[in-house]
C-alpha cells in the first residue's frame, strides 16, 4: 500500500466501528503532558496569560512548533486509516495555550494538492511525505511520516503567503469554525464553545489576536457564555476582544460594547468606561446604537460571509 493508497483507504465519511491501536498508542513525546478535557477548554485558566497582560502580538515566521504527539489506526466498516494528533505551540518560551488538532493523511494530501494549485512556485521547494509501496500501517512508517508532517507544516508556516492563505487556514481551523457556528445556530451553546475556543487559539497563533477573523471567533465565544448566563466568563472574553480591536471602524465593536455593558450590569460592576466608549463612537460616527444587530446576529452573519 502506498501513501496515495492511504488516500483511497481513508474513507473520510466511513463510520469508525472499531479502533486498532499500535502498541496502545504511538507516543512520540511521552514526557510531554498535553492532556486536555472539555472542562479545561472552557476554563479561563487555560487562556494564555499573555492575552490578559496586554502582550498580544502578530505571529512571526518560525515562532510556531508543530509536533505529532500521537498516531492511531482507526478501522472503519471496510477501510482503515491513520489519525495524527498534532500539538501546536509557540516556540522559544512557555506557551500556556497549546492546542491540538487531528488530521488524516488524506487531509494533508488534499491541502498539499490545493496549495500546489494556487501557489505552484512557492510549493516547488516544499517536500511532501513520499509514498510507500507497502507497510503503510507499521509503526516505523507512521513514525517516519509523522516527522515528515512536522517538517512540512513548519515549512508552510514559514512562508507568509501560504501561512495566511485560505487553504492553510481552512486546514487548521476551518472544521472547528464550521462545527462551532452550526452548534450556535441549533442553540447548542455549551457544545459550541469547545470547537470555537480551539479555532480561536489556532487563529491567535496563525494570524494574530488583532485579525478580524480572530476577533469574530472570540465574539462568538462571548455570545455562547452570555446565552449560558455565564456572565463573568463572557465579560472576561469580551474584555479581551475589546482590547484586540484597535480600529473604531471594526464591525464588531458596537455590538460587542452593547453586550459588555449588559454583562457589567448583570455582574453589578462599573460600566461607565464602556458606556463612554460607545457614546464617543455614536458622536464620532453617528452610529444608530439601538438599530444595530445583536452581537449574536452579527457573528452568525459574519460566519456566512
Amino acid at each position: 500500500m502506498d501513501g496515495f493508497s492511504d488516500l483511497s483507504e481513508d474513507g473520510l465519511g466511513d463510520e469508525v466501528t472499531t479502533e486498532s491501536k499500535l502498541g496502545g498508542k504511538l507516543h512520540f513525546f511521552d514526557d510531554l503532558d498535553v492532556s486536555e478535557s472539555t472542562a479545561e477548554e472552557n476554563n479561563l485558566s487555560a487562556i494564555d496569560s499573555e492575552h490578559f497582560c496586554g502582550q498580544m502580538e502578530t505571529p512571526r515566521p518560525g515562532n510556531m512548533k508543530f509536533d505529532v504527539v500521537d498516531a492511531r489506526i482507526e478501522v472503519g466498516r471496510s477501510k482503515k486509516h491513520v489519525v495524527y494528533t498534532i500539538l501546536i505551540i509557540r516556540s522559544g518560551g512557555l506557551d500556556r495555550m497549546p492546542v491540538k488538532i487531528e488530521k488524516r493523511f488524506t487531509e494533508f494530501y488534499l491541502l498539499n494538492s490545493d496549495l500546489k494549485k494556487h501557489f505552484p512556485q512557492l510549493m516547488k521547494e516544499i517536500s511532501f511525505p513520499s509514498k510507500c509501496l507497502r507497510r503503510n500501517f507499521e509503526a516505523e512508517t507512521i513514525a517516519c511520516r509523522s516527522r515528515s508532517f512536522e517538517q512540512y507544516l513548519s515549512h508552510l508556516f514559514s512562508i507568509e503567503t501560504i501561512k495566511t492563505s485560505a487553504q492553510f487556514k481552512e486546514f487548521l481551523f476551518g472544521q472547528c469554525l464550521h462545527e462551532g457556528y452550526a452548534m450556535i445556530e441549533s442553540g447548542r451553546y455549551s457544545d459550541a464553545t469547545v470547537p470555537l475556543l480551539t479555532a480561536w487559539k489556532l487563529q491567535a497563533k496563525l494570524i494574530g489576536d488583532f485579525n478580524t477573523q480572530t476577533i469574530s471567533t472570540l465574539c462568538a465565544v462571548v455570545c455562547c457564555h452570555e446565552m449560558l448566563q455565564q456572565y463573568q466568563v463572557a465579560h472576561t472574553y469580551a474584555d479581551l476582544a475589546l482590547r484586540s480591536i484597535t480600529d473604531d471602524d471594526n464591525v464588531h465593536l458596537v455590538p460587542l460594547l452593547k453586550v459588555d455593558i449588559r454583562l457589567c450590569w448583570n455582574l453589578g460592576i462599573d460600566k461607565r468606561q464602556i458606556e463612554a466608549r460607545l457614546l464617543a463612537l455614536q458622536k464620532k460616527r453617528g452610529v444608530d446604537v439601538d438599530g444595530t444587530p445583536s452581537l449574536l446576529e452579527h457573528v452568525i452573519k459574519h460566519s456566512k460571509a
